[in-house]
């Protein structure tokens, strides 16, 4: 009795503060007249088991499920219950996983046939598809464990070690911090090398006496100036093995990734993993343009799959009668199915739950066919809507200087997340981005029902990665910029 008394205290607290921050902003008609913060009408209900007082403007750490997608998994969970020894044993646990891949599978190759057909899908698959070539793990830690397993593996094999000069990993200054980690505990400390091509903290860091007049020379954020960091730090490492990013976390940067890959076959990297766990759902994929040897995308983020999920692709050989070697990269967890592959040990690590996976295809099916009350599909809706909320924040909270880079260069880089610099009289704490932290965010969350991200990036101060879904509403954003700035005053 004394929690829920406390969070309904605490629930109508929130009505009251967002009621009395109106009076530092009337709501800007700019946003409302150029774009609707509104599903279309058969859409509109699918995310109400949100807790309605909270402005929930994180999306890209755990993403959300809506309720087709919910029904789907609760469908799968009953069945298994019902008779787990059929589907284990009766082999229906491994069709539904094989499905729900092929699906993905599709969907990677830029192909985003119409899912609700499943007779159109069953005879495209058996055409197009070819060689599978698309696991289904638990989450991208997983997929990074087994990359980084096998690099271990290749990097101790005297054959191996005889036929290259140099053991080195490269990941870059914005890699996942649990990605960097992964790859140093299980390829050794000492054998990954950070490759500073965004120099982000300088690129965004503004000299004390700065004002809008003031000139300053820094690194540039573009796609080119990206490029060409890499390409020095290629020639500085002479890597085997490279790690990129095709949309990074913290700071959110949408890469050239095309031009990355190509660079470094260039430079004769062995082999090139892309972290694209943000990518599905929010950019155009095309996993061949990419040609990476591995790429992996967190369905359950912004692809509306109802766990986590993650799938991971592997670059096909192309060569008739050639064993892929790169399908025989081993899962991260050594169980019965040990030798034959990550494709096939990902569909059985052991007894766990599996309803998220399997319930991939009703997610896929959502993705493509969700609209606004615009008619926008969800990559533009969520583009759209995070731009004009960063040009509102921004105007508000007067951190919308366009000589600033925060504001002159990321722009350019957004896309369903983006990067707002918080007004310098804001103190925000200790707020290393991704990790759970006191202070404003905290704050944020207790005080005014808001969910978000903030990070302190040293001398660059402090930012909002700021993620745009399809259930936000205008008045998510208006509470973020008069909770923002009360907090400044």
């Amino acid at each position: 009795m004394v929690i829920y008394q406390a969070a309904f205290s605490r629930n109508l607290y929130v009505k009251i503060r967002a009621r009395t921050c109106l009076q530092y902003f009337p709501f800007s008609t700019k946003t409302r007249a150029s774009f609707q913060r509104l599903a279309s009408p058969s859409f509109r209900n699918d995310f109400s088991h949100h807790d309605p007082h909270v402005a929930r403007l994180n999306h890209g750490s755990f993403g959300a499920t809506p309720t087709p997608v919910i029904k789907a998994e609760e469908n799968f969970r009953s069945r298994w219950r019902a008779n787990p020894d059929a589907f284990y044993f009766g082999q229906v646990l491994d069709q539904e996983l094989l499905r729900a891949a092929k699906q993905v599978q599709l969907f990677l190759s830029g192909d985003h046939l119409q899912i609700s057909s499943k007779n159109n899908i069953n005879a495209r698959e058996g055409k197009e598809l070819g060689e599978l070539s698309v696991a289904l793990v638990e989450n991208a830690t997983v997929a990074v464990a087994s990359i980084a397993r096998r690099w271990a593996s290749q990097m101790q094999n005297k054959n191996y070690t005889q036929e290259t000069t140099n053991n080195k990993i490269m990941c870059l200054d914005v890699a996942y911090k649990a990605v960097e980690i992964a790859l140093r505990q299980i390829c050794g400390h000492d054998n990954v090398e950070v490759a500073h091509i965004t120099q982000f903290e300088d690129a965004m860091a503004l000299p004390s006496h700065y004002s809008s007049n003031s000139s300053f020379t820094r690194p540039q954020l573009t796609d080119d100036d990206i490029l060409k960091r890499l390409e020095v730090e290629l020639y500085r490492t002479k890597p085997s093995y490279v790690m990129l990013e095709h949309v990074s976390s913290q700071p959110a940067i949408r890469f050239p990734l095309n031009q990355m890959v190509q660079l470094c076959k260039e430079h004769n990297v062995k082999e090139i993993a892309v972290d694209g766990a943000h990518a599905i759902g929010m950019v155009d994929i095309n996993i061949k343009e990419i040609d990476a040897d591995f790429y992996f995308t967190n369905l359950h983020k912004w692809a509306f799959a109802a766990g986590p999920t993650c799938a991971l692709h592997m670059r096909s050989t192309h060569i008739t009668g050639q064993k892929n070697d790169l399908l025989q990269t081993p899962h991260a967890i050594p169980s019965w199915r040990s030798g034959e592959g990550i494709i096939s040990e990902s569909q059985w690590t052991g007894t766990r739950d599996y309803a998220a996976t399997a319930s991939i295809p009703e997610a896929l099916k959502y993705l493509q066919q969700w609209r606004s009350a615009d008619g926008y599909q969800v990559q533009y809706f969520n583009k759209k809507g995070c731009h004009e909320a960063l040009q509102e924040l921004r105007e508000a909270w007067n951190v919308n200087d366009p000589n600033d880079p925060a504001v002159a260069d990321l722009d350019y880089f957004h896309e369903s997340m983006g990067m707002i610099r918080l007004p310098p009289q804001l103190k925000i704490g200790d707020a290393k981005p991704g990790q759970p932290s006191g202070g404003v965010r905290k704050i944020l969350r207790e005080k005014y029902g808001i969910e978000a991200a903030l990070g302190d990036f040293g001398k660059a101060g402090g930012f909002i990665r700021l993620s745009h879904a399809v259930y936000n509403t205008d008045e998510d954003i208006r509470r973020l910029r008069n909770a923002v700035f009360e907090l400044s005053r």
